[in-house]
This record gives structure tokens, C-alpha cells and sequence, in this order.
């Protein structure tokens, strides 16, 4: 009986172990078909990832080019971008160079481009990203300006370059070009005395240059004053003028030119030719940037005033000169008349003779 018992807590025990080791072998399954699914999720967002990697990288405006980090190392991997700036034929031929073939021999800051291309890629290195200018070479042997961008990536404890480049030759020209014309512009106001100015309405933040600094006697170094101190830098007569041009400029946005004379900060006198218009308008069209020009018109305000002192100098002397001519004029006219009444009075013991002659005188 004992070993009846014994028997069948055995097939208990065994059936038990079956049906534990079946669960197991199904959650296993289930397991791996869930990591297999995730495998496969993993190797497709992978896959994407890298698709969609190799579309940004060929299809960037900007030329991307790939390299160890090495100055005198080749590209093993570079975009459409990167083959049109640097006039080369197709890919291949571009990955068949590196940054030293691609650069001058000396850098515009006079460095030579094989030791400041190292440092450059140190500094990447050092700090994961580094972004610098830099002047290439293209294939015909046209140097270019450029911004670079280099960033580094470790990859299978392999440390990678990415080199994204962007041509700013135009860029850079224009700026020259820029800084000329403000160069052209500064000298012709200086030789015309006009200066110019900005108020940003919202702010209260006024702008004035070198001239206009000049042109109110103000610091050159020193903050520009805002409106409202404006009132201590003219007379009374002239801020009031200003005041009342500005109200018509914010409200119906009409140009303005008139002549104000200014109060320096050593209590002298200047004047000014200022005019001022609408720069820029908000969404609903109201005035909130105002600019214009104020020219030293001191000279011409002095001619001025001395032609009408002039002026008054010849009315006055007109007058007098007027006065003094008149008086003699009136007496020949009364002996003029005395002579012709004597000639014509029969009872006159003047000789007629006489009296003609004295009169064919006084007439002439």
C-alpha cells in the first residue's frame, strides 16, 4: 500500500514538473518572439534611422564631409554640396582628398593651415564640437571663405570628424562692401556736417552718429540722451517746434524739416538743419522707428543775420541820403519860381537878360 502511495505522489510529482516545464517553454517562446520582435523593431527604426541619416547627410545644403581626425587624412565620405563647392567631378573624386589638398598653404591670419587645421581638430575633439573660419581651395585653385563646423563622434571607440562647411564669400563681400559704404558715408558727413539719427519710439532709445554726436556737443563715448532730455538741448522756441513736428510725424506719419537751434553742454549756441521721417510702422501701421539727419547750418544762420543787418543799413542810409538830396532840391525849385515871377513882372528893374541867364543855370 506504501509503495502504491509512494508511486503515485511520484506521477503527481512528475505531472507537476510537466506541466511547470510547459509554462516554461511557452513564457520562453512567448520571450523570444517578443525579442525577436523587438530585434526586428530595432533593426528596422535602425535601418530608418540610417536611411533617413543617409538622405539628410547627401540632400544638406551645406557640404558635409567625413574624416578621421587627421589634417592630412581623406574624406571617407562627403555630399553632393561638398563635390559642387569644391568643383570637383563626382564623389569619388573628392574622397580621394583630404583638408590639407583642399586649403592654402597660410590661413588670412597668417597661420600655416596644416598646424591651425590640427588645432582646429583638437579643439573638436577636445570639446565634442568647434566652429571656426577657414579659408579652402577649390579645384581650380580658387580660394573661398568659409564657415566650418566640426563635430566629433565616437563610434566603436573609433573617434570620428564631421566637417559641415558654408561657403560665406558673398557674405563676407557684402560685409566689406558694407563697411565701405558706411566708411563713404561717414566721410561725406563729415564734409557736409550732417549727421544722422534714430529713435526707436517704443524703447526711448535714440541713435546718433559721429556727427550728430558732434553736432549737440555730445560725448562721443557717452550715452546718447533720450527724448525727453532732448528738451534741454534746444531752446525753448526750437524744442517747441520739434515737439510739435514729432506729434504730426507719430500721428500722420508727414516728413519734417525745419531749423533748431540747439544749447550746448557748455551753454553755447549751434544750429541745426533737422529732418525726420517714418522708418518703420507696426502691424496696425503706427509710426514706432523714426529717423533723420540734423546739419550744422551755424555758417548760414550768421550770413543770414548779417545780410538783414545789411539790409537794415542800406534802408537806413536810403533814408537818410533820400532826406538829404530833397532839402537842397526844394530851394533851386524856389528860386527857380522867384526867377520866373521876376521875369514875368514888368515892373522888375532886373535886367531881363540877367534874369534868363541865372535861370538857364539853375535848370541845367
Amino acid at each position: 500500500a506504501s509503495k502504491v502511495g509512494s508511486e503515485v505522489d511520484r506521477l503527481k510529482y512528475v505531472d507537476q514538473l510537466q506541466q511547470v516545464n510547459l509554462a516554461v517553454e511557452t513564457e520562453i517562446r512567448a520571450r523570444t518572439a517578443e525579442l525577436e520582435n523587438l530585434t526586428q523593431t530595432i533593426s528596422e527604426s535602425l535601418s530608418e534611422s540610417e536611411e533617413k541619416y543617409r538622405l539628410l547627410f547627401e540632400n544638406n545644403t551645406d557640404a558635409l564631409m567625413n574624416l578621421v581626425p587627421s589634417f592630412s587624412s581623406k574624406f571617407y565620405a562627403v555630399n553632393k554640396a561638398a563635390v559642387v563647392m569644391f568643383g570637383m567631378e563626382s564623389e569619388e573624386e573628392l574622397s580621394k582628398m583630404g583638408p590639407s589638398e583642399l586649403s592654402p598653404e597660410y590661413q588670412p591670419d597668417g597661420q600655416k593651415s596644416a598646424i591651425k587645421g590640427m588645432e582646429v581638430i583638437s579643439m573638436a575633439c577636445k570639446h565634442g564640437s568647434h566652429i571656426f573660419d577657414w579659408r579652402h581651395t577649390k579645384k581650380n585653385g580658387e580660394e573661398f571663405d568659409c564657415i566650418v563646423t566640426l563635430t566629433a563622434v565616437t563610434i566603436k571607440g573609433s573617434q570620428l570628424i564631421q566637417a559641415s562647411i558654408r561657403d560665406v564669400t558673398e557674405n563676407k563681400r557684402s560685409k566689406e562692401l558694407l563697411i565701405e559704404k558706411e566708411k563713404e558715408l561717414e566721410r561725406a558727413e563729415k564734409i557736409t556736417r550732417m549727421g544722422r539719427w534714430k529713435w526707436d519710439v517704443l524703447t526711448d532709445k535714440v541713435d546718433w552718429s559721429y556727427i550728430q554726436r558732434e553736432n549737440y556737443g555730445w560725448d562721443l563715448k557717452a550715452e546718447v540722451p533720450n527724448y525727453e532730455v532732448m528738451a534741454k538741448l534746444h531752446t525753448p522756441e526750437s524744442f517747441e517746434k520739434l515737439n510739435t513736428a514729432v506729434e504730426k510725424i507719430l500721428k500722420d506719419g508727414i516728413p519734417y524739416t525745419i531749423d533748431l537751434e540747439l544749447v550746448l553742454p557748455d551753454g553755447s549756441t549751434r544750429w541745426i538743419q533737422g529732418t525726420g521721417e517714418v522708418l518703420k510702422r507696426d502691424s496696425e501701421g503706427r509710426a514706432i522707428v523714426l529717423s533723420g539727419t540734423g546739419q550744422d547750418i551755424t555758417d548760414r544762420k550768421k550770413l543770414e543775420h548779417d545780410l538783414q543787418e545789411a539790409l537794415k543799413a542800406r534802408d537806413i542810409f536810403l533814408g537818410v541820403a533820400s532826406h538829404e538830396l530833397k532839402t537842397p532840391l526844394t530851394t533851386l525849385q524856389l528860386q527857380i519860381h522867384s526867377l520866373i515871377r521876376t521875369l514875368n513882372d514888368p515892373k522888375s528893374d532886373i535886367p531881363r537878360e540877367k534874369v534868363q541867364a541865372k535861370l538857364h543855370i539853375l535848370k541845367r
